[in-house]
């Protein structure tokens, strides 16, 4: 009967998933995507050093590049990607529901609940889905502490730092943390003995699979480095980025030693633009402490995630009414669960929380949530109460999943009349040019306004220098651009200021995506 349940859940998120590629087909998500998508078309036609990047995680781009080889091109080759990787990841959770005993209903809805979370997070195409399905494949395996999961953990660990450089930290934190807990926990001998090994087993594979990489890295870039993000994203909060890319408002030439397409390809080799130190200053200690402040006020925009803390007090309000005492083995769970996202969520809110980096959260307390209910159940006069508080949990999940499809919808509507200009965009021979675009979305739902210009760009090959984000347009910065001996700018904005172009050829007007481009080589 279990194996035709999970069955069931696999046919759940397979059937949620053809809705997705038919109703969602343009549908783009994030900017970042196409620096993944970079990589994995460099990789795919062997140029592997073209491919490796100190900044963007590489392990979903080395995932692309077998669909790209049987002819999946762009985006889809992304979105299948996802579907594959969230299939992986409806294992996982079986897997995790395992160490939970609840009752057949709270079990239902919260295995449902799960596969809709994983179905959604498909839709953003970024390495973050990748990440929660490692990052709950190692929480299964810290959970059985046996010599065979060992390896396991280590590889596990590893293929983090791939997927993203905030894997490293986070391994070697909670890795250690989590060893040291068992040790203090466990008074057999014997069972701390097998601890350290499990301990020195799995950090010995983590360092064999992280250090190569970053052997690769050193290379590349010519000296020892772990990865540039940690350094850019703590330059990019800082007093002087203050969350301003270096790429706005500023010409950069993309043909570095690195990239030939854009700076942000490569946008942790700027983090100079912003270096500070948090605790090399008392100015700098407290500008630390704001931005922490501020990023825990971060969570009430989490509307998700937000919610699912107010169920989980609410839920843990009712469990101490009722005076419930957790056996052992759940105590432990309990345990488990705070540490690991204790440990994981410490550092994001140290530099920025985002609600993609927080998805795993989403999976463990949905999980802890419907658990908590499930032992609420087991007492006669709260049985009631459980099922009635179903309902208004549905509603909240539902209102959600809502939520994120009609902006999913936005998006997926623009890159649909996008996609029907690309034709007419190719005809104009970009490859190899030099481009300015600026940043106002058209219609104004477009969610990521780099979205249209770095799909162009990969799609077309042309080199961005940068992007302008002043709502008015003046000759001064037209000046500096026709200095910089850049071929085109891209113009979006149904109303956007395009007097500074009036001397310039138009090469090219759609209403319907609001994109004008003008030839600044050629005055009319």
């Amino acid at each position: 009967m279990l194996e035709k349940e999970k069955t069931y859940l696999y046919l759940l998120f397979l059937v949620l998933s053809g809705y997705y590629l038919l109703a969602f087909p343009w549908q783009l998500s994030a900017s970042d995507t196409i620096f993944y998508l970079m990589s994995a078309r460099e990789f795919s036609e062997g140029q592997f050093w073209g491919g490796v990047n100190s900044y963007w995680g590489t392990l979903i781009s080395l995932l692309m590049v077998p669909l790209m080889w049987l002819g999946l091109k762009g985006l889809w080759a992304f979105k299948v990607a996802q579907i594959l990787i969230g299939l992986v990841g409806v294992g996982q959770v079986w897997r995790l529901m395992g160490h939970f005993e609840l009752q057949k209903p709270v079990a239902f809805w919260a295995q449902v609940t799960c596969i809709v979370l994983l179905w959604m997070m498909t839709m953003s195409h970024t390495p973050d889905l990748l990440m929660v399905v490692l990052l709950l494949g190692y929480f299964n395996e810290t959970l059985k502490p046996e010599s065979s999961s060992a390896l396991k953990v280590g590889i596990i660990g590893g293929l983090l730092f791939l997927c993203k450089g905030y894997g490293f930290p986070f391994f070697l934190a909670h890795f250690s943390l989590w060893t040291i807990y068992q040790r203090l926990t466990v008074k057999n001998q014997e069972q701390k003995s097998l601890q350290i090994k499990f301990f020195l087993t799995g950090m010995v594979a983590f360092l064999v699979i992280a250090g190569s990489w970053v052997s690769i890295l050193s290379v590349k870039y010519d000296h020892f480095t772990l990865g540039s993000s940690g350094s850019y994203n703590m330059a990019y909060m800082g007093p002087f980025m203050q969350f301003n890319p270096p790429y706005f408002d500023r010409l950069h030439n993309p043909e570095t030693k690195f990239t030939n397409y854009f700076i942000g390809e490569e946008q942790g080799l700027f983090a100079d633009y912003g270096k500070w130190q948090p605790f090399g200053s008392k100015s700098g200690l407290q500008y630390m402490m704001t931005r922490v402040f501020a990023n825990a006020s971060k969570l009430y925009y989490i509307t998700y995630l937000r919610d699912l803390v107010f169920l989980l007090i609410m839920i843990g309000g009712f469990s101490w009414f009722f005076k419930m005492k957790l056996p052992e083995k759940d105590r432990q769970l309990a345990i488990s669960i705070l540490i690991f996202l204790g440990v994981y969520n410490a550092g994001y809110f140290v530099l920025f929380p985002n609600e993609r980096y927080l998805w795993i959260n989403h999976i463990l307390l949905t999980i802890a949530f419907f658990w908590m209910l499930g032992r609420l159940w087991r007492t006669e006069r709260s049985s009631r109460l459980v099922k009635l508080m179903l309902i208004p949990v549905i509603i909240i999940f539902g209102i959600n999943i809502i939520d994120r499809i009609q902006f999913r919808t936005q998006e997926n509507d623009f890159h649909t009349a996008l996609q029907a200009a690309k034709s007419d965009i190719r005809a104009l021979q970009l490859e190899g040019k030099s481009v300015v675009s600026n940043i106002k979305p058209v219609p104004s739902a477009i969610p990521d306004y780099m979205d249209p210009t770095c799909l162009l760009m990969y799609e077309n090959r042309f080199k961005i220098w940068g992007f302008i984000r002043t709502k008015k347009l003046h000759s001064g910065i037209i000046d500096e651009i026709t200095r910089a001996d850049i071929d085109h700018f891209l113009l979006w904005g149904n109303h956007a200021d395009s007097s500074p172009f009036t001397d310039y050829v138009l090469l090219y007007a759609n209403a319907d995506i609001g994109l004008r481009i003008y030839d600044l080589q050629n005055a009319e």
